[in-house]
């Protein structure tokens, strides 16, 4: 008798599904608007399909440097949060969804067109979301303290809205490398990412995307690329220039004048200087391995109590991990946008403007790893996604969904 056998890397429906889950559950708050059981059963979800790539692994039996980077930089930050009794369960949660992500891209990675397809639906059904939500509740947005508002699908904070439309983005933008029907979608995403970080008042986020936007609409590619080059190098500036000086910002003359007359900010940025100098000297008090993943109650009793986190990736970064958390995560980054530079198409150019405006972004906000990594996961397959979609342009398949 013959036995059925099925091919793991051909079943294009299964990772296509494995990507939703995995991008619903980051950018979906089900916690944030009180639907508790909701929040269990996306958890659920996000575990089981953890479980299946693990099967997954086991069958490859290999891992690409830059997944093993990640992976202890996890493990690091997990036994610190352990050791110093910080918020170890949700970086555990946080630490699973990331491997998942990791294995589903080095499993697939002759075919990650069902993994773009999926994490593009997973976002966009959440912006769309976010949007009615919007709609049928104006005063989340229409009263003079929006922005002291929580509960929004995309978050509990307006401040987290942004970084979830701009994966929703980017994965959208591949999809039309695979087929120009995605036109049909990512046009009115746009305009329902703009519709809501105009509602909501993100003011950060809101001009980050447009900027992601008019970097993508630029015609020529070598034009697109320095232009996405010159976002980056602003931000570095930025980050070394005011985000590390903390308070000390404050004190410097020509500062105050660029950041008051030319920006139109306040000069703490919303009291975020205070922030990024309790960071940075929290750092200091423990510089090589951080202190773990911090709770709650740590950020506001040791950083801020008006805020939560530093607001900040980078001194995020410096906090969870100390040097060595911080070197292998960009280890990881380098290794990644060193493929991605090796191309110069259009495409390559899009997840390279998305990362520089990300990084503007985290000048700002400490997001949760799950979306720079995902950012950087995309930057280091490029070269497969290119090689299949190259290969589908010049010999027409079926397509992935329906293989």
């Amino acid at each position: 008798m013959q036995l059925l056998k099925i091919d793991l890397k051909k079943l294009s429906v299964i990772p296509a599904l494995m990507m939703f889950v995995f991008a619903a559950y980051i950018s979906i708050s089900f916690n944030a608007i009180e639907m508790r059981s909701a929040s269990y059963l996306l958890l659920g979800m996000m575990l089981l399909t953890f479980l299946g790539t693990c099967y997954l692994l086991i069958r490859e039996r290999t891992i690409p440097l830059m997944g093993a980077i990640f992976f202890t930089f996890i493990v690091m930050v997990g036994l610190m949060s352990v050791i110093t009794d910080m918020e170890w369960k949700e970086w555990t949660y946080s630490s699973v969804s990331v491997l998942m992500l990791l294995t589903l891209f080095h499993y697939y990675r002759d075919d990650i067109r069902p993994l773009i397809i999926g994490a593009a639906i997973g976002f966009s059904i959440a912006v769309y979301m976010q949007l009615y939500q919007c709609v049928t509740h104006p005063e989340l947005w229409l009263v003079s303290d929006s922005k002291l508002n929580s509960g929004y699908v995309l978050g509990d904070n307006y401040n987290g809205i942004g970084c979830r439309v701009i994966c929703a983005f980017v994965a959208n933008a591949l999809c039309l490398k695979i087929t120009k029907w995605w036109w049909m979608n990512i046009i009115p995403l746009v305009v329902s990412s703009f519709a809501i970080l105009f509602m909501v008042q993100s003011m950060t986020a809101l001009s980050s995307m447009f900027i992601l936007v008019l970097l993508c609409l630029i015609p020529h590619t070598l034009l697109q690329r320095l232009s996405a080059f010159g976002v980056f190098i602003a931000s570095v500036l930025f980050e070394v220039l005011v985000c590390f000086q903390g308070k000390g910002i404050e004190n410097n003359d020509t500062a105050r004048w660029f950041i008051i007359e030319v920006l139109g900010k306040d000069v703490t940025f919303s009291l975020r200087t205070e922030k990024w100098d309790a960071a940075f000297r929290l750092f200091t008090e423990s510089p090589i391995w951080g202190y773990g993943y911090p709770t709650d109650k740590w950020y506001y009793a040791y950083l801020s109590s008006h805020a939560m986190g530093p607001h900040n990736f980078l001194l995020g970064l410096m906090l969870f991990g100390g040097v060595i958390g911080v070197g292998l995560f960009f280890w990881a980054v380098y290794l990644a946008y060193k493929r991605l530079l090796s191309y110069h198409d259009v495409f390559s150019n899009v997840v390279l403007a998305t990362s520089a405006v990300f990084c503007v972004m985290m000048l700002m906000e400490c997001y949760s790893i799950q979306y720079p990594i995902m950012i950087v996961v995309l930057a280091y397959y490029y070269g497969e996604f290119e090689k299949v979609t190259r290969k589908n342009v010049e010999s027409p398949e079926l397509d992935p969904l329906e293989e």
